[in-house]
């Protein structure tokens, strides 16, 4: 009776970890409309879809001539950042998390442009 009093209120390893995961998770997952200010016309605005799908993050970029699937995904704190490979080129984007919305930039051989993003739909 004592040990199971006692352990009553524990917490039970994993679930800080859990908590943060879920936190995370929270940040990023759903559908955004993005702007990219000043990048070449069929790149500058689009839907970002982020899913999550066992233990990790799936980015794909949608615009109205294709989609594109990121690679190199990256997470921390509210702060996401992943490659695309646009005409063979490497472009680098990374962006932070605010409540619905989300800030940053692209960096391509081009130059590096603002990105502005809007949740649209949030996957719980």
């Amino acid at each position: 009776f004592a040990i199971s009093g006692l352990l009553q209120g524990a917490a039970v390893p994993g679930d800080a970890e859990m908590e943060m995961h879920t936190t995370l998770k929270d940040h990023f997952m759903g559908a955004w409309e993005y702007q990219a200010k000043g990048a070449p016309p069929e790149y500058s605005s689009g839907l970002l879809l982020i899913v999550q799908e066992n233990d990790e993050f799936i980015v794909q970029v949608q615009m109205a001539h294709g989609v594109l699937n990121a690679t190199d995904i990256k997470t921390q704190g509210k702060n996401l950042s992943f490659k695309l490979n646009i005409e063979g080129q490497d472009i680098s984007v990374s962006l932070t998390a605010k409540g619905d919305t989300m800030t940053g930039e692209s960096v391509s051989p081009d130059g590096t442009f603002p990105i502005s993003a809007t949740r649209t739909i949030k996957v719980e």
